[in-house]
């Protein structure tokens, strides 16, 4: 492109702004989460230097684009070897949900708003193994939640 005169001014300084801010389809999944259940949010850059995964969880949902899959599948294969169920979503599973399918207990197709509260429930009955979840109906967005933040105002909307 540029030996055509061709330039994207700002392009890399404004696609690592947006690579580090978090997973809004996590944080909305967050909220959706009951409010018994404990949430933490990891937003894991560089697999390479993740060293050990991090403990304590009972369940793993993983978001992403396919520009990074591959860590992402990396990273549910190894929480699955640790014994911790994993729940894949986002754009590229939701277009590639069989191959998804592979290094999950669970793949979400579409919007995980719609399937999250099942995916706890299944979890929590130790019921999560290849369960495709694939939108069956209209979004309603009947369980529509605010992102979990420390706002206030958006602490407790329920949208």
């Amino acid at each position: 492109m540029l030996r055509l005169g061709l330039t994207l001014p700002g392009f890399v300084e404004r696609s690592k702004t947006i690579a580090s801010l978090p997973s809004l389809g996590l944080l909305t999944l967050a909220a959706l989460t009951p409010p018994e259940d404990e949430v933490r949010y990891l937003e894991v850059p560089d697999l390479a230097q993740l060293g050990a995964l991090p403990p304590g969880f009972d369940l793993v949902a993983i978001s992403s684009y396919s520009a990074q899959i591959g860590e992402a599948y990396e990273l549910g294969d190894r929480f699955r070897a640790a014994g911790v169920p994993v729940v894949l979503g986002g754009p590229h599973v939701s277009v590639c949900f069989e191959e998804a399918a592979a290094h999950a207990d669970a793949v979400v197709v579409g919007e995980g708003e719609l399937h999250w509260a099942d995916a706890v429930a299944d979890a929590r009955r130790g019921n999560c193994a290849s369960s495709t979840r694939r939108p069956n109906a209209p979004t309603t967005w009947r369980r529509r939640r605010c992102p979990r933040s420390s706002c206030s105002t958006c602490r407790n909307t329920t949208g």
